[in-house]
């Protein structure tokens, strides 16, 4: 279409037919309704005599933009929200749905009891020092050495876990040296396939199936190679648990095994480096390992006990269970706050409802462009609730006036390597702001209802 001119310059007049031609339908899959527009709700801004020469006037039309995507994604999206929040967190908090004791169950003193989730056995080989906190294993079942080293107290005893210092290294499928230079020379590139390298690092070295890399060496040309003193197993750490005698919960209730486990202090040497030396004496050899059953704890952060393990550990293996820190009864019903599950019943209510009303306000929600016949004027309107329209912008046509599309790409990233791009329309007129279009509108619509040339901008 010529840009010397208006669409509606030779449109139809007001005694003739109102609605376009049926054209073919739009390849773009946006939708849009086309209705004319009462004229109660038209409120001229302008005179006739503000149109271009030879502008006949004409009734108004109006495109209604589609509601069904946008519905779609509101109730999906509100539905995921509402599962996770309302019945994951708020229910689990506050015990919504309280979960009955599919396990043993193990009383403790003041008559109430505790869940035992399960029991998981597996052999080893375990040897054990007397006067030694060091235990070391080579499991046939899982292909693993595991170390660990415990100190005893009247409270509770402490076990810690050795291993890799996981702030400080790195593990990876693929690594090679120099294999990519996004990061610069003298380095290693890693990644979990060998399609394409995800990260540099300093060091790195490999160990039976897996590389171990780390940032904490300065960079050197040396680094191509495996050295003894930067190596993985010079920087082992302790994790460690509070542990007691599981022989030991039916002295004591929920309430004062929760207060001697924040009284207890973790000692120095889990904040050290681990040694791996079966030469690290003790002083006690009240050890709860060679047959008794005791439970490790999990860190305190929430101030509150909410799980736990059941560990046994002796020379044939080790047996390992998921202890449920909570009130049961005798026929395994968890015992709850009435008044707590109350409360939580009601957000999850109040959320149920906001959900509703969310997905009724995207269902409601219409976008209309209007052309005002009269002034040769282009209307953004928007409405919720099924109320009126209110409007959102509006700009006056000329012959000079054209529909503008741009295409918009997002950037290039390590993280992002596929950019996507997404396609703009305006209204532009001189010396007027354009207006922008919503992207619910097809472009034949737009050019059908605004009667614009078409101009893009790639």
């Amino acid at each position: 279409m010529a840009n010397d001119g208006n669409f509606w310059d030779n449109a139809q007049t007001e005694a003739e037919p109102t609605t376009v031609p049926e054209k073919v339908p739009s390849t773009e899959p946006s939708e849009s309704i086309e209705t004319t527009m009462p004229i109660s709700e038209i409120q001229p801004q302008g005179l006739l005599q503000d149109a271009s020469d030879g502008f006949i006037p004409h009734e108004p039309r109006e495109i209604e933009g589609s509601i069904i995507a946008q519905t779609l994604i509101a109730v999906f999206v509100g539905a995921v929200l509402f599962g996770a929040i309302g019945f994951g967190i708020v229910g689990e908090i506050f015990e919504v749905f309280p979960m009955d004791c599919d396990g043993d169950l193990i009383e403790i003193e003041d008559g109430t009891y505790l869940c035992n989730d399960g029991l998981y056995r597996y052999n080893a080989g375990y040897e054990f020092f007397d006067n030694s906190t060091v235990s070391a294993t080579n499991s046939d079942d899982f292909g693993y050495v595991e170390t660990v080293r415990w100190e005893h107290s009247d409270n509770f005893s402490v076990l810690g876990y050795i291993e890799l210092d996981w702030d400080n290294w790195y593990a990876w499928e693929y690594c090679e040296w120099e294999g990519e230079s996004f990061a610069g020379d003298t380095r290693w590139y890693c990644s979990y396939s060998e399609d394409y390298y995800e990260e540099a690092f300093h060091y790195c070295e490999y160990s039976e199936s897996l590389w171990f890399c780390t940032d904490q060496y300065r960079i050197a040309e040396s680094n191509r190679n495996p050295s003894d003193e930067k190596s993985y197993i010079n920087d082992l750490i302790y994790s460690c648990y509070k542990t007691i005698p599981l022989s030991e919960l039916s002295n004591q209730s929920l309430s004062e095994l929760e207060d001697k486990f924040f009284q207890q202090s973790y000692p120095s040497w889990c904040d050290g480096r681990a040694v791996l030396s079966s030469e690290v004496n003790s002083n006690d050899t009240q050890l709860p390992f060679d047959g008794e059953a005791f439970l490790t704890f999990y860190e305190d952060w929430n101030f509150e006990i909410y799980y736990a393990n059941i560990m046994q550990y002796s020379s044939e293996g080790v047996a390992s269970s998921s202890l449920s820190i909570g009130s049961y009864d005798s026929n395994g019903e968890k015992i709850v706050d009435a008044a707590l599950q109350k409360a939580g019943l009601a957000i999850i209510v109040t959320m149920g409802l906001l959900y509703i009303l969310g997905v009724y306000a995207t269902y409601t929600k219409k976008t209309y462009i209007a052309h005002l016949g009269s002034e040769n004027t282009v209307v953004l309107k928007s409405s919720w609730f099924n109320k009126p329209g209110k409007e959102k912008g509006r700009i006056h046509l000329t012959p000079a006036s054209y529909l503008r599309v741009y295409v918009t790409r997002s950037r290039v990233t390590m993280e992002n390597p596929h950019p996507t791009s997404s396609t703009h329309y305006e209204i532009c007129s001189p010396n007027q702001p354009p207006l922008r279009v919503p992207s619910e509108f097809s472009r034949q619509k737009l050019i059908e209802v605004t009667g614009l040339p078409v101009r893009r901008d790639y």
